[in-house]
């Protein structure tokens, strides 16, 4: 029989598993509004680990319409501490547009109240989905294009 082991945050597998899936956690503190980012979502954002993430600093990242978004979403979920995903772009310091997957969750404690969750880069997934879609609209007007031919050509041959 084997027993189960309690996984190590210090296991070298897990650092494997994080980079190779792209995914880096985050957590904001409410109160005193300190941002704490994991390597992984520096490399998300293109900076490096001397970069001091603040609001003032990261919304430069995000358009202003998603900023407005994220906040409402915030606000909605957080009344009843609901768990909330979405998707957003970023644009990095080297003017490259990054799609990622946010995924929230509010932690509170007797004295704290925290905004954790992970980013995503999902931008493969994104650009393979813009060309599915791209080359679906294409197909479409050339099967469009053919009825009219079709049509033409019976309408000549009366």
């Amino acid at each position: 029989m084997t027993t189960a082991r309690i996984v190590n945050s210090n296991d070298r597998w897990i650092d494997d598993i994080v980079k190779i899936s792209e995914i880096g956690y985050w957590q904001f503190n409410l109160k005193s509004k300190e941002i704490k980012w994991t390597e992984q979502v520096y490399k998300i954002h293109n900076k490096s680990l001397n970069f001091k993430p603040t609001i003032k600093n990261i919304v430069n990242f995000y358009a202003q319409d998603d900023i407005i978004a994220t906040k409402k979403l915030i606000k909605k979920n957080y009344k009843n501490r609901n768990n909330f995903i979405f998707e957003t772009k970023i644009t990095s310091v080297k003017k490259e547009e990054i799609y990622v997957e946010v995924e929230c969750k509010f932690i509170v404690n007797a004295k704290e109240t925290y905004l954790v969750g992970t980013l995503k880069n999902i931008t493969n997934n994104t650009n393979k989905a813009h060309i599915l879609v791209k080359e679906s609209k294409q197909l479409e007007k050339l099967i469009d294009h053919a009825k009219i031919d079709r049509k033409s050509t019976r309408l000549n041959s009366s």
